[in-house]
């Protein structure tokens, strides 16, 4: 509400300042016509105009920056690389992080918006135990299973993972990967993909980030021991 506010203020000054400069423009013009009949001096009176010519001009950029602001201002942070992140894809992150591990959800980019392009949302029937940790890899092995090398992909994956001090119990955390492959990808898809990757990010909120062009990067046991490190350093 106060963003759509500030952009009705911004376009009413916007307004204003054309109808100011604008009117000041016509209204100089008169002068200039007028000082021209009494100075009967033609070459004062094209030097004139051209100055209110120019004037004018900087006026209208002065309306377009303007509104460019206005724009700018009315966007959401994750437009910042061009690619939006709407409210249903985040919902469905926020969403993610309240469920057990081994919920994951897979995200591309289709006409500018980062949308939900497949969910795998566990089932009460489907009797998964969340603390079983060969069930768990086998979960997550079915997500690598579900990336292809012609494709660039985000993954929002609720992952398990044990905490470096033996005894410590199982917890979950929300990994973010951008699945970029090397050799097969587009190169203009993937170029898309990677500097869209911090505002897709900041917008999903994840616990870590992994990027990976190939799929040693984010193998089960190379994940694990990236989360080890990561906790570990906070």
């Amino acid at each position: 509400m106060q963003r759509h506010l500030f952009t009705f203020a911004i376009l009413e000054t916007c307004i204003y300042l054309s109808a100011a400069w604008l009117g000041v423009g016509r209204n100089s013009l008169r002068v200039v016509r007028q000082e021209t009949d009494v100075r009967n001096g033609s070459r004062f009176c094209a030097l004139e105009e051209k100055s209110e010519r120019k004037r004018m001009k900087t006026a209208v950029v002065l309306v377009m920056v303007i509104l460019l602001v206005s724009g700018l201002a009315n966007a959401a942070p994750t437009e910042a690389s061009g690619v939006i992140v709407p409210d249903y894809t985040v919902n469905i992150s926020q969403q993610l992080g309240l469920m057990k591990a081994g919920n994951f959800v897979i995200f591309d980019i289709e006409d500018g918006l980062v949308q939900v392009k497949e969910e795998y949302f566990l089932r009460p029937e489907d009797n998964f135990n969340e603390n079983n940790l060969e069930a768990q890899k086998e979960r997550y092995e079915m997500m690598l299973g579900r990336l292809h090398n012609g494709e660039c992909v985000y993954v929002m994956y609720n992952i398990l993972y044990l905490e470096q001090q033996e005894g410590d119990e199982a917890a979950g955390k929300t990994l973010f990967i951008l699945w970029s492959p090397d050799d097969e990808a587009p190169l203009e898809e993937k170029l898309l993909y990677v500097s869209s990757k911090s505002a897709v990010r900041e917008a999903l909120f994840p616990s870590i980030d992994i990027e990976a062009h190939e799929r040693g990067d984010i193998s089960y046991s190379s994940v694990q021991e990236e989360l080890s490190h990561h906790f570990a350093r906070h």
